[in-house]
């Protein structure tokens, strides 16, 4: 199951999170997108609720995780 949700963030626009692939897609503001591989639920429940969106991918998310551009 897919879901996806737009977040208020200086650097992200939109996050889309697969449960059956544990793969996090993140749409940033200047519109690149890229998949994160290997996301576990409870890291992207933790974005979504972070009080600073951009803050919580940096430090837990980015270059933590394989990922590509999409």
């Amino acid at each position: 199951m897919k879901t996806k949700q737009s977040v208020v963030s200086s650097q992200l626009k939109e996050v889309e999170y697969d449960t059956e692939t544990s793969i996090l897609t993140v749409t940033f503001m200047q519109g690149r997108m890229y998949e994160y591989k290997d996301v576990p639920v409870d890291v992207f429940r933790k974005l979504i609720e972070a009080e600073s969106i951009g803050s919580y991918f940096i430090s837990q998310i980015k270059n933590k995780y394989q990922f590509k551009q999409i």
